[in-house]
C-alpha cells in the first residue's frame, strides 16, 4: 500500500512513502504536531498544545497512601497523595509550596512522640484548610521524620504566600512553621516518593 499514511501518531507517511524530505519540511514531524483526532478522547489531551482542564476533585474522594522507610539509621513516614499523581506536571500546578515544622522535641532516628504528633496533626489540619482557600492547587506528600513534619502542595502561580504563611504563623503558637515556594514544574519531589510515578 504505496502512499498510505502509516504514522500512528501523526497520520503523516513514513519516509520513503511518499513523504516530502527537503527543505522547509521536517523528517519526522514533531509530537506537537501529532493530529488527535484518530485518538481517544482521554488521550487525545497528550498531544494536545491545549492542556486539560484542571479539576480537582474534593479532599474527601482523594486517595492517599503511607509508607515507611529507614535511611541512614533516619525514620522517615510518606503519606502520599495518589490522586494528586493524576495531575503531576499539570501546567497550571508549577509552583511547589512546602511547609516544614521542625519537632520542639526531636527524636533523632525516631518519630514524633505521641502528644507532639498530636499538635503536629493539628498544624497539619489547619494548613490543610488554609492553603486551598488562598490557592488554587492539590496537597501532594507529608513527611515525618523524628526531626520535622513537612507538607508539600503543588499550587497555581499567583497566590499571596507571603500573606498565607503569615495567617498560618499567627494561628499556630506550639510550632515554628517555615514556609517555602519554588517553581518544579515536573513535580520532581512528588515524583521521588510516590510509589509508580
Amino acid at each position: 500500500m504505496k502512499g498510505t499514511p502509516r504514522g500512528w501518531v501523526t497520520g503523516l507517511p513514513n519516509r520513503g512513502e511518499g513523504a516530502r524530505a527537503g527543505p522547509g519540511r521536517a523528517r519526522r514531524p514533531p509530537i506537537g504536531n501529532a493530529r488527535t483526532d484518530r485518538l481517544p478522547a482521554k488521550m487525545a489531551w497528550l498531544w494536545s498544545k491545549k492542556s486539560r482542564k484542571l479539576e480537582l476533585p474534593p479532599e474527601e474522594e482523594q486517595r492517599w497512601s503511607v509508607a515507611q522507610a529507614e535511611h541512614d539509621g533516619v525514620v522517615l513516614v510518606v503519606r502520599c497523595n495518589e490522586t494528586a499523581g493524576e495531575w503531576a506536571g499539570h501546567a497550571e500546578l508549577p509552583v511547589k509550596l512546602g511547609f516544614a515544622i521542625p519537632l520542639n522535641r526531636p527524636n533523632p532516628g525516631g518519630l514524633p512522640n505521641p502528644a507532639e504528633n498530636a499538635e503536629l496533626g493539628e498544624v497539619e489540619d489547619l494548613i490543610a484548610r488554609l492553603v486551598p482557600a488562598a490557592a488554587v492547587g492539590v496537597h501532594a506528600l507529608t513527611l515525618t521524620t523524628g526531626e520535622t513534619k513537612e507538607l508539600v502542595f503543588y499550587i497555581a502561580p499567583g497566590a499571596d504566600i507571603a500573606k498565607l504563611h503569615d495567617d498560618i504563623r499567627e494561628q499556630v503558637a506550639s510550632h515554628d512553621v517555615q514556609c517555602l515556594a519554588v517553581e518544579d514544574r515536573k513535580w520532581r519531589t512528588y515524583r521521588a516518593f510516590a510509589p509508580g510515578a
